[in-house]
């Protein structure tokens, strides 16, 4: 198997525009980024920074073992009132990195690594069955029907993991003949619209009358209902081209994230001047109301579900977690080895501790 590398970090100037101004723009000077910080926000920052380490630091400790839903709900009680913050800091955190390639060789490797049979299909529903054994009890299977480019067909199984949102708008699966019912759970979701864009930034947009004076490559928004963006930054190359930490050249390719697709006029008053466009809508997260409860993990005697960790927090990483939980908990489920499963008093522990 091929061994995945880190590509080399291409560092960029942030800034934070508020609509009318940038209330914070990144110097390449750690000494004077320091001091604006410490001008405009006090040592916010730095609580904010220290709160979220902690939590992280806490949360870590239960990922091992299959955790439990208490984890997600204390996370997100903890969280109320600073998700602005939290997801500020994910985008502009030190120490994030990305696979020369491109991201997407994670999941290739996963698959070749795992030598899991992949089904390209699309799952439309899930039914119990039992199948009668010469001797013994009989088997309780899971008939999964999906549609392929030939038609649809279906298999059955001993053990389903659902790694998808379970809301009509996202995996629209049908569980059939469950008693009880498998429950719905019709969480929404934030839409966002990514376009991509070749072209010239138009500075002055940002109150830059020389746009030669200009050398942000990220431009995050404060709330603002007047604007139509909530970020732009300028993409790095899958692979390495050379170039770290240099301004964006006056032709790039930008990364704009909106709530709605951008019109030709939008388009128009962002840059200058561009020579094409891509868009791609996709629902990016689930709307938070902390404090949040998670959808259970076992929707069925060995029916695992995946996607409510997202209720606490939404991201490659986390997914990860939950896979690994569930891999655990359906492995010690299925040889019976209750006690490695739920850990004693966890849920008081998570109270006083998360």
């Amino acid at each position: 198997m091929k061994r995945l590398s880190v590509a080399p970090a291409r560092g960029s100037l942030v800034g934070i525009y508020n609509g009318e101004e940038f209330v914070f723009e990144e110097s390449g000077w750690y000494l004077v980024n320091l001091l604006k910080l410490l001008w405009h926000y006090g040592l916010n920052p730095l609580r904010m920074y220290m709160w979220v380490e902690d939590v992280l630091d806490k949360f870590m400790r239960y990922v091992g073992p299959p955790a439990r839903e208490e984890v997600g709900e204390r996370l997100q009680e903890k969280e109320e009132g600073r998700d602005k913050c939290w997801r500020l800091r994910t985008g502009v955190e030190s120490g994030l990195w990305s696979v020369k390639g491109g991201n997407k060789l994670v999941c290739t490797g996963l698959i070749y690594a795992s030598k899991a049979d992949v089904i390209p299909a699309t799952v439309l529903s899930i039914e119990p069955k039992i199948r009668p054994r010469p001797t013994g009890d009989p088997v309780k299977l899971y008939q999964v029907t999906y549609s392929t480019a030939s038609g649809q067909t279906a298999d059955t199984y001993d053990i389903v993991v659902i790694a998808a949102p379970l809301s009509r708008k996202m995996a629209n699966i049908t569980f059939k003949n469950f008693d009880p019912p498998v429950p719905e759970f019709p969480n929404p979701y934030h839409q966002t619209v990514t376009t991509l864009v070749h072209g010239r930034l138009n500075a002055s947009f940002f109150g830059y009358r020389d746009p030669s004076a200009f050398h942000l490559g990220a431009i995050f928004t404060t709330e603002n209902p007047k604007l139509f963006v909530n970020s732009l930054g300028v993409v790095s190359p899958v692979e390495d081209v050379g170039g770290e930490g240099k301004p964006p050249s006056p032709s790039a390719v930008w990364k704009v994230f909106s709530k709605e697709a951008l019109t030709k006029e939008q388009l128009s008053l962002l840059f200058s001047s561009y020579d094409s466009v891509k868009a791609k809508s996709w629902l990016a997260y689930p709307r938070y109301s902390p404090p949040e409860k998670c959808p259970p993990v076992i929707l069925h005697d060995k029916i695992y579900y995946l996607n409510g960790i997202e209720r606490a927090a939404s991201a490659v990483e986390m997914s990860a977690i939950a896979a690994k939980n569930a891999a655990l908990l359906a492995y010690h489920r299925w040889y019976g080895n209750s006690d490695r499963i739920d850990q004693e008093d966890l849920h008081e522990k998570l109270k006083t501790e998360l």
